[in-house]
């Protein structure tokens, strides 16, 4: 009996032993084949940390790329601006004479080829400052009503001209935040593609409240937009009914323009469209709890300014030929200099004092426009009328212009923007 019990005993040993001699083997090959996938793995892995670097670096030397193109851009724009601002100032000056017949065609067909250089130039640099982050947006709060009603003034007169229908529905006394500044150019540019895609029917800007957001929608009865072209048309020059690039139908760079400025106000743009029924563009705007009142945009009033003494003062010969011509065509006198010293001897041998100052805010050798006037300020014992103008993108330096109580133009100066300076309006 006891030796049944060994053997039986023995037999369940060597069982046990073979057993686990098997499980040993399998743990032996589980241990390699996560040996194996343990390393694949980390293979794996360094190859997408290799393609992700590598991704990373394309889009770092794009995006540095990009940023290049948009700083030279906007720091070339001083020296590009001078010439188109000295032919803007030749050709008004030339529109005010007497011309007829072929004279007058050709001066008018000019002024329209520079009226197409100078809105591309400015949509250019509109887009190149947003890029490289010059732009700061003024974000406060203030109710929307002002500023939808002084776009419905706007736009009523093209509506009855195109014979259009145009509707301004506003369903909320909403305050938003925002810079009124930029929505308004955002929703202005929305409101001109409306205008000029619809042919029939009608066009109207409404607004909507969701929670704590209002949404502004300009809806359209035009043609409509595929679905494939509905994120195509927020890129640069993307005009899908031009293939001419006929420039009387735009540049093509509107819609890029509202998108950057939207984003650089984390406002998000929304556009849905039916080919053949109209679109709808929407700007999410957040709504705030406190505004302030934001006085409607108004058209400046033309005053008489024959016989007023301008000064100006540019190290750019052309601009000031170009200036003293616009001014005398208009009936006023003109004081022109390149420096300080030139200025000021030209006021000491004057026989009256000038009514207003014109400086550009860059002169050679490093004078500033602030020099400029504090210098001819100090001589003249009356108050000017002053206006610092710059070929700069720079909104620090228009904020400081405006805080000491001066207009600020921006080149190429439009002639009109010129006469409201002169007339004593505020630009």
């Amino acid at each position: 009996m006891a030796l049944l019990c060994a053997l039986i005993l023995l037999g369940l040993l060597i069982f046990l032993g073979f057993r686990l001699r098997q499980q040993a083997r399998v743990i032996a090959q589980l241990s390699q084949s996560n040996r194996q996938l343990s390393d694949e793995v980390a293979a794996g892995r360094t190859r997408l940390d290799q393609i992700h670097r590598s991704a990373q670096e394309s889009l770092n030397t794009a995006a540095e790329a990009s940023q290049r193109k948009s700083r030279f851009l906007a720091e070339a724009s001083h020296d590009l601006r001078q010439p188109i601002h000295a032919i803007s100032l030749f050709a008004a000056a030339l529109a005010e004479r007497p011309l007829e017949g072929r004279t007058r065609y050709l001066v008018d067909r000019l002024h329209r080829s520079l009226a197409g250089l100078d809105e591309l130039f400015n949509r250019l640099l509109d887009i190149s400052k947003l890029d490289t982050g010059t732009i700061d947006p003024q974000i406060a709060s203030f109710p929307i009503n002002p500023l939808l009603q002084t776009l419905e003034a706007r736009f009523g007169q093209l509506a009855q001209n195109r014979n259009i229908e145009f509707r301004v529905r506003v369903n909320s006394s909403a305050s938003v935040r925002s810079d009124p500044a930029l929505l308004i150019e955002i929703v202005m540019n929305l409101l001109s593609n409306a205008f000029r895609y619809t042919e029939k029917g009608g066009v109207l800007l409404a607004t909507r409240r969701r929670q704590d957001k209002l949404l502004i929608q300009i809806w359209d009865t035009g043609p409509g937009i595929a679905p494939d072209n509905l994120e195509r048309i927020f890129q640069e020059f993307v005009q899908l009914d031009n293939p001419s690039r006929d420039r009387r139908k735009g540049l093509g760079l509107g819609l890029a323009i509202v998108r950057r400025i939207a984003q650089s106000m984390q406002h998000s743009i929304a556009v849905r469209s039916r080919v053949g029924r109209g679109s709808v563009f929407e700007i999410v705007v957040p709504i705030a709890e406190r505004a302030r009142e934001v006085t409607q945009i108004a058209l400046p009033v033309q005053s008489d300014i024959t016989g007023l003494l301008v000064i100006v003062v540019d190290d750019e010969i052309d601009v000031l030929l170009a200036t003293e011509a616009l001014l005398t065509s208009w009936g006023c006198f003109a004081i022109l200099a390149r420096n300080i010293p030139e200025a000021l001897s030209q006021l000491a041998a004057c026989e009256r004092f000038p009514d207003a100052l014109i400086s550009d805010n860059s002169i050679a050798q490093g004078v500033s426009s602030f020099e400029v006037i504090e210098a001819i300020r100090a001589v003249v014992p009356i108050e000017l009328r002053v206006a610092v103008v710059s070929g700069d993108a720079n909104p620090q330096l228009e904020s400081k212009v405006r805080t000491a109580g001066w207009s600020y133009l921006t080149k190429p100066i439009k002639p009109e923007k010129l006469r409201v300076f002169l007339s004593g309006t505020a630009v």
